[in-house]
Formats: C-alpha cells, structure tokens, sequence
C-alpha cells in the first residue's frame, strides 16, 4: 500500500513488485494511469481497511493534510499490515512542539503555524515521544554510522537528518511496534 504515491517511488515499486503494487489517494486522477491509484479519503475510509493485508504501508508526507486525529488513521494503516509488515513513513518534524488545529484557518494562518498553507498540524521535535512515539515503538537510526558523512553529503541529506528526530528521516514500525493494544 503505497498513499500518496510518488511518481518516482511508485514507479520504482511497481517495477520491483508488479501487479502487487496498490497505490491509493484522496485525488487519484492526480496521478499517471501506470501507478492504477485508487481513491482512499483516510480520514473517512481509514477503518474500513482490510486487516493483516498488506506487506508495506508506505506513506511520506501525509499525516499533516488529514482534518482528523492522526492517531486513529495511524492505527488503522498498522491494522492493515499481515504479520511482519513494515509500516514506512515520514513526517515533516520542526523544532518546538507538537500543534494541530482543525478549525477553519487561512492558507495564510496554517503557513504561518504549520509551515505550509493546505497543512492541519505540524509534528514537534520537542515532544515526539509523546505524540507519534507514544504510538510507536520506533527505532531511531543514525544515518552516519550506517552509511557516512561523504555518503549523506553526496545526496545532499542536510546534517539534521543524519540521526535521530528529523524531518528528512524516514520511520520504520513492524507490525508489533504498536503501543496501541488491548
């Protein structure tokens, strides 16, 4: 399950997984025909999922746009994982705390609180366990120590996102990563 899916990832997946690849959106006439996307509003068909289905759920910069508590969307993506599945995602993460607002604000207002005109929350620093660490037990990585300082420089990964809380990093939850339980 590929949300959002952009062209380039899309494309890469599909070409690795074929008739496997499921990619979904709010507005998929948005997208080539090639990546077959399927209309999915989360925050209205998020518990509809099937369970244990998917392999991946793979999702970048999506959580920020939904109008709903982002913690339910959450869980019902992870829901849908099979056992062994690996929930991918990324976030964008700024200093300070966590903040969301619902209500009907200006593109104005929302860029100047969340960063970006069409967002509904931004993701602190701050207080990441307490929001998207209280859902998952996330590992955190440090890029240097994996792959290196030239390595990162030469994709021109800024040095924030090398380790750590950062908005350039991408978080991996196993299907058994969820706090969420019975």
């Amino acid at each position: 399950m590929h949300l959002a899916p952009e062209l380039g990832i899309g494309r890469f997946i599909k070409g690795i997984v074929g008739s496997g690849y499921e990619a979904f959106d709010i507005s998929p006439e948005r997208y080539p025909p090639e990546l077959n996307t399927r209309q999915l509003d989360l925050v209205t068909d998020a518990e509809k999922l099937p369970s244990q289905h998917y392999d991946i759920v793979l999702h970048s910069h999506v959580m920020e746009h939904l109008p709903c508590n982002e913690t339910a969307v959450l869980y019902h993506l992870h829901r849908s994982l099979k056992p062994g599945g690996k929930h991918i995602f990324c976030i964008p993460i700024h200093d300070g705390h966590y903040e969301s607002d619902l209500g009907n604000l200006s593109g104005e207002e929302r860029t100047r609180r969340f960063h970006q005109h069409d967002h509904i929350r931004r993701f602190g620093r701050a207080d990441f366990q307490n929001t998207i660490g209280m859902i998952f037990d996330l590992k955190l990585f440090d890029l240097e120590r994996l792959v290196g300082a030239n390595q990162l420089r030469a994709n021109a990964i800024p040095e924030e996102g090398w380790r750590g809380v950062s908005g350039h990093m991408y978080y991996f939850a196993e299907k058994d990563d969820i706090k969420l339980k019975e």
